[in-house]
């Protein structure tokens, strides 16, 4: 009996080590990129997408995946663009700061 535990044992250990290893290994390729890039790569990476790909019903749920992409897309691009607005917006006003205070 207590062979058999150690297999158990064994084979936890080697699922966990697999596992922290995948961990890593996303970690490192998601390192400096976007969230959308990183979602779409640990959909992948996990193989949470060919598991649904693989699955009779999975189509929907596949597409449930992509839409995340697609909104963490979108979410990015409306930050982008109102940090782009806001720096605008200060550089306008420094603009006519410097033109009401300095000599012409």
């Amino acid at each position: 009996m207590g062979g058999a535990r150690i297999l158990v044992s064994e084979s936890k250990n080697l699922k966990v080590s697999a596992f922290i290893q995948l961990i890593q290994n996303i970690e490192d390729q998601v390192h400096g990129t976007n969230i959308d890039e990183s979602i779409d790569l640990i959909n992948s990476q996990s193989g949470l997408k060919d598991h649904y790909l693989k699955d009779k019903d999975g189509s929907s749920r596949v597409e449930n995946l992509n839409e995340l992409v697609s909104a963490a897309k979108s979410f990015l691009n409306e930050v982008k663009e109102k940090f782009l607005m806001k720096i605008q917006i200060k550089s306008n006003h420094s603009h006519w700061l410097s033109f009401l205070i300095l000599p012409h």
